[in-house]
């Protein structure tokens, strides 16, 4: 199970990332990586992958089928699945393209950098849409960062079935109201 409470499982599958914004100041992946020596923070730095994490989803989709439940599986909690780091556009096309292989599973993509999403996933899900066990969220901490990220969010809305808000760490209120009355047919739950 994940220490994180919302997904039932997380699999890192790259650890590292750079920092986009004030909430990147308090970043627990970031004070892990540091503490267990796995990762480096910093826009030219390396992602190493981690071990075996093909294997851990093929496992949680075995452990669903056998007991007849669907986990939601955070994607890349130590790093971000839209990063543009040179490094990631292999292993991201591989890890995007398995997802169709398990359906018992919801895969949980969050990222700081909505505006990157378009142009990293497979051309299918941009003609087709997503796979409907895909959800995408984007993070926001404060008012500034999810009236930017909104809109990018908004321009993807059609390729996924299921989106979502991360609002941590909350640093400053955030109000999901004018102009973005319509926020509840964007998002389908807002976590906090």
């Amino acid at each position: 199970m994940s220490k994180i409470e919302w997904p039932d499982y997380s699999v890192a599958v790259w650890n590292g990332c750079h920092k986009v914004s004030s909430g990147c100041k308090y970043c627990y992946a970031e004070a892990m990586a540091k503490r267990l020596k796995n990762a480096q923070w910093g826009a030219n730095t390396p992602r190493p992958q981690t071990k075996h994490w093909r294997k851990k989803i093929a496992a949680f989709a075995a452990k669903a089928g056998r007991g007849g439940v669907r986990y939601k599986v955070f994607i890349n909690p130590t790093s971000d699945t839209f990063e543009d780091h040179p490094a990631l556009t292999e292993v991201r096309n591989d890890l995007l393209c398995m997802f169709i292989a398990y359906p018992e599973l919801d895969f949980l993509l969050l990222t700081k950098r909505p505006e990157n999403v378009c142009g990293m996933i497979p051309e299918a899900w941009r003609l087709e849409g997503a796979p409907d066990n895909v959800w995408l969220g984007f993070s926001a901490e404060n008012q500034h960062e999810y009236d930017v990220r909104l809109p990018h969010a908004q321009g993807v809305r059609g390729m996924f079935k299921t989106m979502f808000c991360s609002a941590e760490p909350l640093l400053n209120e955030i109000k999901l109201a004018k102009p973005y009355c319509d926020w509840q047919d964007m998002l389908d739950w807002v976590i906090c």
